[in-house]
């Protein structure tokens, strides 16, 4: 599913923002915040089986550049593409 959500997010030209953002905030709120970070989140995505939420746990969207209505509108178009 991480290859699907990738793709997804390229797709969407939102990829580098989204893991912009992962790791910006990840670091106002973690010292050692690094490059492994997001594929534990993958990670933890994975192993509880839970991809629909993926954007929106990642990060606080309200604190991007893209803003809060940007990712809310990403985040509905994630969840129509994975429904079966």
């Amino acid at each position: 599913m991480k290859a699907k959500f990738e793709q997804f997010m390229r797709d969407n030209n939102a990829l580098d923002s989204f893991i912009a953002n992962f790791y910006f905030i990840a670091n106002l709120y973690e010292e050692n915040a690094n490059a492994s970070l997001i594929e534990e989140y993958y990670s933890k995505r994975t192993h509880y089986d839970d991809w629909s939420e993926v954007i929106t746990d990642a990060f606080n969207w309200e604190k991007t550049p893209q803003g809060e209505d940007y990712w809310a509108m990403l985040d509905t178009k994630w969840l129509e593409h994975i429904q079966p």
